[in-house]
């Protein structure tokens, strides 16, 4: 298992916890400090989620101009707080979990994960 975190230049910070079956948060189980090359995180002993369990990440961020900025992929005009990971070993080969977190058109926050079998 391997993690690492990823957001726009306006970045100060990234922490990912694990969340427990009754939504508090467990260990801290990555942080990385700055804006730059975030470091990507391999366990030698990695932690196991059970289920019901999951991983919230969370980014920290300054804005030093008078601009607001929404999510999106546009550095220029937008921000971002996303967690890549890998694993190993799969169920099957090129398997995927894709997590999404969002806003509905009513405002409300929407997650989804999927475990994506490969071929």
């Amino acid at each position: 298992l391997g993690i690492t975190g990823h957001y726009h230049f306006r970045g100060l910070g990234f922490e990912a916890y694990r969340v427990h079956t009754d939504g508090s948060l467990g260990e801290l189980l990555y942080r990385y400090q700055g804006f730059d090359q975030p470091n990507f995180q391999q366990f030698s002993d990695p932690p196991v989620l059970h289920p019901g369990e999951g991983i919230e990440w969370r980014c920290h961020y300054q804005n030093n101009t008078d601009k607001t900025f929404t999510y999106g992929p546009d550095a220029s005009t937008q921000e971002h707080c996303i967690l890549f990971g890998a694993y190993y070993p799969t169920d099957t080969v090129q398997e995927a979990i894709n997590c999404t977190h969002d806003k509905d058109s009513a405002g409300h926050d929407v997650s989804t994960v999927a475990i994506i079998p490969g071929e």
